[in-house]
């Protein structure tokens, strides 16, 4: 799903796995659906994710229980400037957080850098 075939373009990460969660027991077992979300996280390490206050931040740890919230590594701020202090966010420490754009490219930081 990853990757590209003749009939249509690749899934990112995310959208793959969300369309297994939801619609992958059609195709496969619920229990290797399970195995798969063991092993794989929702949100890769290191990838970037947009979150409702409009920051950015890249995963930087995973909540094994909780896998929809990652621990993250805040680069942006609301306003799309780069965060100067260095600060880590527990998305299961924080429940008015949430992630609404799981695939977030890197250029944007690049953008907010000026480059």
């Amino acid at each position: 799903m990853t990757f590209p075939r003749p009939d249509r373009k690749a899934k990112v990460a995310y959208a793959a796995l969300k369309e297994l969660l939801t619609g992958g027991h059609i195709l496969f077992e619920k229990k290797l659906i399970k195995a798969l979300f063991v092993i794989v996280s929702m949100f890769p390490l290191g990838s970037l994710v947009k979150l409702n206050n409009n920051e950015v931040g890249r995963v930087i740890g995973t909540n094994r229980m909780h896998p929809p919230r990652p621990i993250l590594e805040m680069l942006l701020d609301g306003r799309g400037r780069p965060i100067r202090e260095q600060r880590s966010v527990d998305l299961l420490q924080e429940p008015m957080l949430y992630i609404m754009d799981p695939a977030v490219e890197e250029r944007v930081l690049k953008k907010a850098a000026g480059e």
